[in-house]
């Protein structure tokens, strides 16, 4: 695998790295020197990575996180919590004040930054870091008041690493799960945890982009808008080498289970009316 801009390289022969690096360097070498990294510890897009682990992988902002921190108002630095959001997440009260000006730009470009965070390293805030985006357009005190308890909590657990690994078995397994309504709009949020046996390999916090009627549907759609990224993981494992099984899926609604078991037999109503203009027309 080649990943162009700042090239990560990986593959299960060392020699085929090797030659492939001699090649750039021959190429490109004569105007800037290279810089490679080889080893257990890399720093990358302001990751660090540690393999010291037998099949595992550490990964850390440590020093993002210290950046993000010192450059924080005095008004956003508050003591921990030990939780990222409070009980009250998605509860937007009308009655609260919106920011002043200055203060919605600092909430927008804070939001920024930890949903970057989030995407890399700390899953355990993209729940919270995803309701925030939601309110960047509008922020008030309240909204003001939930990032500071979430600042405080990466602050305080700043040293906490993201540990990937898989285990013999070499199993994927897919957790999806969506929660009905429970935004202002009355959309639904969904999430995705995917692991081999150690951690999270993908994993997603977002809110669903289309409105949902039963505690049902947000079940189907959040497998729907979740799962091509499963089916990208698949195809990168491959290319890796890696022998391919199926992966698992987790549900844990019946009726969900039912429709997706099912759903050859299962047309929507709006196919319905299609196919019977289209057979309409042709008559």
């Amino acid at each position: 695998m080649f990943y162009i801009d700042y090239l990560l390289l990986a593959h299960v022969q060392e020699s085929v790295i090797t030659e492939f690096i001699r090649k750039l360097d021959r190429e490109y070498a004569t105007h800037d020197p290279l810089t490679v990294t080889r080893g257990q510890l890399h720093e990358y897009l302001g990751q660090s990575m540690d393999f010291s682990y037998k099949e595992q992988c550490a990964m850390t902002q440590y020093d993002f996180i210290k950046k993000l921190w010192l450059e924080l108002p005095e008004a956003l630095k508050r003591p921990y919590k030990c939780t990222p959001a409070p009980e009250n997440l998605f509860k937007i009260s009308l009655n609260s004040p919106e920011l002043s000006a200055q203060r919605k730009g600092q909430y927008h470009r804070i939001t920024a930054k930890i949903l970057w965070l989030s995407q890399r390293t700390r899953p355990d805030t993209q729940l919270a870091t995803g309701f925030h985006c939601t309110r960047v357009k509008k922020p008030t005190k309240e909204n003001w008041k939930k990032l500071r308890q979430l600042l405080g909590y990466i602050w305080k657990t700043r040293f906490l690493p993201l540990i990937i690994g898989m285990d013999d078995s070499g199993n994927v397994v897919i957790y999806v799960d969506g929660a009905h309504a429970v935004h202002s709009d009355g959309k639904g949020h969904s999430g995705l945890f995917v692991t081999m046996g150690t951690g999270a390999m993908i994993n997603a916090s977002k809110k669903l982009r289309v409105d949902t009627v039963s505690s049902t549907e947000p079940e189907v759609v959040s497998t729907g808008e979740r799962f091509p990224k499963c089916t990208w993981f698949r195809y990168f494992r491959g290319a890796q080498g890696s022998a391919l099984k199926e992966g698992i899926l987790m549900q844990d609604n019946q009726s969900c289970i039912l429709l997706q078991k099912n759903y050859p037999f299962f047309i929507p109503m709006e196919r319905v009316v299609i196919i019977f203009m289209f057979g309409i027309f042709l008559w």
